[in-house]
């Protein structure tokens, strides 16, 4: 039996209120129209109206608090929305709801604007696509993706309806200068629009539990500014009909209000760190605990988080970009360092879950830092034993495509230490494991990968194989060398001045790459969660390990035949070189050198082939070669780049730092980039 999660008992469930009413600061013209449209006013009052610098106008407005973070709402009215466009945020989608909805009876109208369409560096995405407006209703506490959930109906620039998923075509295109209206009709349960005051028909039959719900105005939005108008003072166009109310000029009794959480300061959040290896089932939990408690409207920020947002027609675009999918993660990671500096700096206080490792303690109190003001700071700990966390693992490579070196996995848990209250935590909780079981867990990880440390010192990254854009579960032959594209960062000669660029580097953190001490702090890499396919070296059965990702002799398409560092049979990696891809079949990497890539193999990558890894071909790893690895490893990779793949060292990536990869895989003063 499961012993309950170890932690500080929470303050009891408090019952919130509507958001406050707001006081806006609004020129006269409006003032005076305001006035005029409550009351049949004189002209000597609607003057004294106009010289009023402020007043309190009924707050159906936007809602900051029920909305993505790459959203800003003007604070000074709170009817107008910009979406974040750089730093790879013109890649995601931005959800927002209003501060108040309808329920019960009647036709209720509200209008959007769509003001500008920011450019954007888009370089792939199809014009039309880069700048849509998404208008329509939802439930209450749902998915803030407008029309992707049975709980969301909209209507989109592209001409498509939207709902559950299901794109139709419904009305004409819109886009700047264009005014939306959407007509809710309680009566007869029906959506409709409009555009530019032309009704462009019924969109969806709405179900009757909508009546007892509630709907509330939703806008999701990729790179466009929009304004909305829920009065009819300041309509753009009128409604179709004189029955149907602006949603701002329905009596208080008939509306509900936006039930999410509405925290006045930071003091009032709750903040929460996942900490767990890689796979043991972080997301899993932060993901249901969001469900679990919708009124908190919690912003989940990891890559996960953020692929999300990055939806190509309401599919996630990981399941769209497998060729590209280091470019992916490169530009997540983006996204995610902007949204961590957002979430932190309370402008608008929202509760925060960060998804990551967070296995160093270093690196937990870096990051616990911004959010020292939160009132509630909780480490939620994930430990399982070995087996299901193989068993996890093994999931998320098969469904996901997600794969983490075994170096990078091995270092974590050697340098495993629980989260404590000095780095910074208000709460501690151990979900699955009760504390002492994962004490003891813990321990066990710390002395597994010590010993695989030691008995493999230059693991991390040090086995040269083949990089391709997508993982397959067969062997990768001649073909799949021939179309794989480099990857950005198999930077041969270039050194850390030019590869891999500023705050893109694999561990996620701007220099968190090859630079070990000189790690920046303002780095947030995600520690190999959803990282780049191509560096794995572990994947279990395929390439010879089983599952204690251990290197056995596998045969014919195994990693070895005979020789502990040979890798493999004939359609290997070579069968008797002592160190190398040597004398493997007319697949593998040549028929000859021991020590490298082999000598000229019929479709090997040997010494002078144009596409080998010899010493001549104008592709290869070999000498001089001016997208090769280097210059004169003694077998592979060679010798000059100091942060790269190496020095020379004998069995390949080399000596650019113990771990190759840069001490970004470790756990050292906070150098990890996680």
């Amino acid at each position: 039996m499961q012993a309950p999660p170890y932690r500080a008992a929470p303050p009891a469930a408090e019952e919130r209120g509507p958001p406050p009413p707001i006081v806006y600061d609004l020129p006269s013209k409006s003032s005076s129209t305001s006035s005029s449209s409550s009351s049949s006013s004189s002209s000597s009052s609607c003057s004294s109206s106009s010289s009023s610098s402020s007043f309190s106008l009924f707050p159906v407005r936007l809602d900051a608090a029920d909305a993505h973070l790459d959203l800003e709402v003007d604070a000074s009215t709170g009817l107008s929305a910009s979406c974040m466009h750089t730093n790879g945020c013109q890649y995601t989608w931005k959800g927002i709801r209003s501060t108040y909805g309808v329920r019960g009876s009647g036709q209720v109208y509200f209008e959007t604007k769509v003001v500008h369409a920011p450019t954007v560096v888009m370089p792939e995405t199809p014009v039309h696509t880069r700048n849509v407006c998404r208008v329509g209703v939802s439930l209450p506490l749902t998915s803030l993706f407008l029309g992707e959930s049975s709980d969301s109906w909209g209507y989109g620039g592209t001409a498509k309806k939207s709902f559950s998923r299901k794109f139709e075509n419904y009305g004409e295109t819109y886009g700047v200068g264009d005014v939306i209206g959407t007509i809710i009709d309680l009566d007869d349960l029906r959506l409709s629009f409009t555009k530019n005051g032309k009704f462009l028909g019924v969109a969806y039959d709405l179900p009757p539990r909508v009546r007892d719900s509630g709907l509330f105005p939703h806008f999701c939005l990729k790179n466009v500014d929009i304004q909305v108008n829920f009065n009819a003072a300041s309509a753009w166009f009128p409604p179709p009909n004189s029955k149907i109310q602006f949603l701002g000029d329905v009596p208080e009794k008939d509306l509900m209000a936006n039930l999410v959480e509405h925290p006045a300061s930071p003091k009032d959040c709750e903040f929460i760190m996942m900490v767990g290896v890689p796979a043991c089932g972080k997301t899993f939990w932060a993901e249901q605990h969001c469900r679990a408690n919708p009124r908190k409207s919690f912003v989940l920020l990891g890559t996960n988080a953020v692929i999300d947002q990055m939806r190509v027609m309401g599919v996630k675009r990981q399941s769209n970009y497998a060729e590209r999918w280091e470019e992916l993660m490169t530009t997540a990671t983006s996204v995610f360092n902007t949204l961590i500096e957002r979430a932190s700096s309370g402008a608008v206080p929202r509760n925060v879950i960060i998804d990551q490792t967070n296995v160093f303690k270093n690196a937990r109190r870096r990051k616990v830092q911004p959010f020292r003001e939160w009132g509630v700071r909780r480490a939620v700990t994930i430990v399982t034993d070995e087996r299901t966390l193989q068993q996890r693992t093994a999931k998320r490579e098969r469904e996901e495509g997600k794969f983490v070196p075994v170096s990078a996995v091995m270092d974590m848990k050697a340098a495993f230490s629980l989260p404590a209250y000095d780095d910074g935590f208000t709460e501690i909780e151990f979900p699955e494991m009760p504390e002492q079981d994962s004490r003891q867990e813990v321990r066990r990880m710390n002395e597994e990968g010590r010993r695989f440390k030691r008995e493999n010192p230059r693991a991390s990254g040090n086995q040269p194989k083949p990089h391709m854009e997508s993982r397959q579960g067969e062997f990768a032959g001649e073909k799949d060398f021939r179309n794989a594209k480099r990857q950005r960062d198999d930077c041969g000669p270039y050194d850390s001045r030019r590869c891999p660029p500023s705050q893109a580097d694999w561990s996620g953190g701007g220099e968190g790459w090859a630079s070990g001490p000189q790690f920046s702090h303002s780095s947030w890499g995600d520690n190999y969660q959803g990282g780049p396919a191509r560096r794995v070296e572990c994947q279990r059965d395929f390439q010879g390990y089983d599952g204690k990702r251990q290197r056995h002799d596998y045969g014919p398409q195994g990693y070895g035949h005979g020789d502990p560092q040979g890798y493999g049979g004939p359609q290997g990696y070579g069968r008797g070189g002592p160190q190398g891809y040597g004398h493997g079949g007319p697949q593998g990497y040549g028929h000859g050198g021991p020590q490298g890539y082999g000598h000229g193999g019929p479709q090997g990558y040997g010494r002078g082939g144009p596409q080998g890894y010899g010493r001549g071909g104008p592709q290869g790893y070999g000498h001089g070669d001016p997208q090769g690895y280097g210059r004169g490893g003694p077998q592979g990779y060679g010798h000059g780049d100091p942060q790269g793949y190496g020095r020379g060292g004998p069995q390949g990536y080399g000596r650019g730092g113990p771990q190759n990869y840069g001490d970004s895989f470790r756990g050292n003063s906070g150098a990890n980039g996680w």
